[in-house]
């Protein structure tokens, strides 16, 4: 492999691991750890602590790894600590792990293999859900990454259109594009761009890791919600930048948000309109079963159905029934979210 006027031993490319804390204690040691018995040597290890008022610090640094605290800014995620990482890097690849998730051994170096061809710009390996306590949300969460680990060529497809973000990235790539610490959602951001630049994301399905996640309804909509909010921040942060360039990126979020306001809203108005109506029952409600029936229900089987099987786990019937209820909660939870976002902003 060859990446000109980048550090490299044995032929190997270097890599600059970039991983963003704040109040971490309870993963961050084996996030660390995880990343510090990796097979693949030729790397360095930056965390960027966004000002932990836990014990992240004293953990992190038990560690050889080079440390750097930096004052919180609140509404701010992962950004603005991966983009101060990024100065500091000095790798022609740049990896940034989630800091509570942890990592198999030959993750780096199945990963990193993809670099060979010059047109791939970013890479992301299979993730699998790190479980505290077996819920049935954690259970759900569980499955439904099952559902793409079976499925890559379905991974592949979304990862074409940008839908899925490049945890590996070249740094060539990441200096032109930049990342914008006024935004959520800045990895799918910077995948997008290397994907307009001409690049190729690549899928390893063998380079597997467990991301911790909220395993209880009531925490996984609060997460959900809070989501929407950041989504709707980051679209009024980017659509104000300029005028034209606002109108673009309004054209491109209008896209994104209004169908899923459309779809999770416009089904409860139906259903309301047909109890108040029998003229509108008569005509809407067939129809409904129809479009759910074929668009919701026999995909939602056959995708339970391939799982089930895959699993055979009886734990899991309970999960699978409640499935496409706990589904709509979580993304009426991201649209209510979203909503209030744009109210505030």
């Amino acid at each position: 492999m060859q990446f000109d006027n980048h550090p490299q031993v044995n032929s190997q490319p270097f890599i600059s691991i970039i991983v963003s804390v704040r109040n971490e204690e309870r993963t961050i040691e084996q996030c660390i750890q995880s990343l510090v018995s990796q097979s693949y040597k030729t790397r360095e290890i930056i965390v960027i602590d966004d000002e932990s008022d836990d014990k992240t610090p004293q953990i992190v640094q038990k560690f050889p790894v080079k440390y750097e605290r930096i004052k919180h800014i609140e509404g701010i995620a992962a950004a603005r600590p991966r983009k101060i990482g990024l100065t500091m890097a000095s790798g022609s690849i740049v990896f940034f792990p989630e800091a509570d998730a942890y990592y198999e051994p030959q993750f780096i170096e199945k990963c990193i293999r993809h670099f060979q061809d010059q047109e791939v710009g970013g890479v992301f390996g299979c993730m699998r859900m790190w479980k505290f306590k077996d819920t049935i949300m954690a259970r759900i969460r569980e499955m439904n990454y099952l559902f793409y680990e079976l499925n890559p060529q379905l991974v592949r497809k979304k990862a074409a259109k940008g839908l899925i973000a490049g945890w590996f990235m070249r740094k060539e790539i990441l200096d032109q594009i930049g990342i914008d610490d006024s935004m959520y959602g800045e990895d799918t951001s910077w995948t997008r761009g290397a994907l307009k630049m001409g690049y190729r994301l690549e899928y390893e399905p063998s380079a597997l890791w467990w991301h911790n996640l909220p395993d209880t309804l009531t925490k996984s909509m609060r997460h959900q919600y809070n989501m929407g909010k950041l989504s709707a921040k980051t679209t009024s942060t980017e659509t104000t930048s300029s005028e034209v360039k606002g109108q673009s990126k309004f054209k491109k979020y209008w896209k994104m948000y209004v169908p899923k306001l459309l779809y999770f809203l416009a089904f409860p108005f139906l259903l309301i309109l047909c109890v108040v109506s029998f003229i509108s029952f008569s005509f809407i409600f067939p129809y409904l079963l129809i479009i759910t029936g074929l668009f919701i229900i026999i995909p939602y089987l056959r995708k339970m159905a391939r799982l089930y099987s895959a699993k055979k786990d009886k734990k899991d019937i309970l999960a699978i029934l409640v499935y496409p209820f706990i589904s709509l909660l979580l993304n009426y939870s991201f649209i209510v979210g979203l909503i209030a976002g744009f109210i505030k902003s």
